[in-house]
């Protein structure tokens, strides 16, 4: 969806959506992202969707969400996560 957009810095979803999948390899490379928050209603994170986020700092989200086992792979800033109940 937004693989390799290199100047994309920010995020935002719309709380009015019913349920967010964040699919595989969705957000991989968008090198210059430093903050993702996921809103309440995120189902799942796909293999390789943060992927090579190379200034990634922060990853929040609150609810329950299913997370791939490769989903931040190559974050090498994801230096804090906050969140509610993780499965992987």
């Amino acid at each position: 969806a937004f693989s390799s957009c290199f100047n994309l810095q920010t995020v935002n979803f719309s709380e009015d959506i019913s349920s967010i999948s964040i699919e595989e390899g969705a957000f991989n490379q968008c090198e210059a992202l430093t903050a993702f928050t996921l809103p309440d209603n995120t189902s799942s994170i796909g293999a390789n969707a943060l992927c090579n986020c190379t200034n990634l700092a922060s990853v929040t989200w609150k609810d329950t969400v299913y997370n791939d086992k490769y989903a931040f792979n190559s974050a090498v800033k994801t230096a804090g996560i906050a969140a509610g109940d993780v499965w992987i």
